[in-house]
């Protein structure tokens, strides 16, 4: 990618530190493939669902409304390219799909249903982009809110929850403060996460408040982490990084690393 054209994304950065090698195959190389993890479909179909809520807002959205919405696109976006890592070969996709479920009721439970609250709702699904040092990035906010004092960005997350110091760590939302901050320089930005896993609000709601300090520091750890891509390309370096996250990589005919042992993924096709 030409920094001077291009866009970076969390993801971007993500994928690099996982692995270099993947991040050049998928946003160098530019391979796509309709293979995906079970438990990236779950979280689509979660996110989508929550979407949908908050784009009608139902005046009194009673349970089975959301479950009946869950169900439908679990089924009308199904395809026969999901697989199921073969660690954890014991469950059928079924067993992912109530988590899905799950998560979406312990969100619910949490948040007043059936009278959830759209007072302060500016969007969801929303499109931001900024520039960091000389980087642009561009990421996308689950849902962003706006009351009197602050700004809220929401994050919705299926995956495995996290405590708040892990949190204070992350970059993700914090490039989605930086491209707020430049439009809304007077309000304070609240960074939420939702780890929709956990059923008792006290641990699936995290909030966090930077300080202006906090929030350069981070823009430094930006940097390096884009940086590092950089010096990657111009040397033409992506080395391959085993780990335990090949277990959901799709990727595994075009690695380095698996083709010289002629290794397939042997996750199991959810069908």
């Amino acid at each position: 990618m030409n920094k001077k054209k291009g866009y970076y994304s969390f993801s971007q950065l993500n994928t690099f530190n996982n692995c270099p090698q993947k991040y050049k195959l998928l946003y160098i190389d530019n391979i796509k493939k309709k293979d995906e993890s079970i438990e990236g479909y779950l979280g689509k179909t979660v996110h989508e669902v929550l979407e949908w809520v908050y784009n009608n807002k139902f005046e009194y959205c009673v349970w089975d409304k959301i479950e009946n919405k869950y169900e439908e696109l679990w089924d009308k976006n199904w395809h026969c390219d999901i697989y199921i890592s073969i660690i954890k070969r014991q469950y059928n996709k079924n067993h992912f799909k109530k988590i899905g479920l799950e998560c979406l009721r312990n969100y619910y439970k949490n948040q007043g249903g059936p009278y959830l609250k759209y007072d302060h709702i500016i969007s969801t699904e929303v499109v931001v982009e900024t520039r960091i040092g000389e980087y642009k990035f561009k990421g996308i906010i689950d849902r962003l809110d706006e009351n009197e004092d602050s700004i809220n960005i929401h994050d919705y997350k299926t995956g495995k929850p996290k405590s708040q110091l892990m949190m204070n760590k992350d970059l993700q939302l914090v490039i989605y403060l930086l491209a707020i901050q430049k439009k809304r320089k007077t309000k304070k930005i609240i960074l939420n996460w939702h780890f929709l896993k956990h059923s008792k609000i006290q641990k699936q709601h995290i909030r966090i408040t930077k300080n202006q300090a906090e929030i350069e520091n981070n823009k430094k750890d930006i940097i390096k982490n884009v940086e590092q891509i950089v010096k990657a390309k111009k040397n033409k370096d992506f080395p391959p990084n085993e780990n335990f996250l090949c277990n959901w990589c799709y990727l595994w005919e075009y690695c380095t690393y698996k083709k010289q042992y002629n290794e397939i993924n042997p996750s199991i096709n959810a069908n």
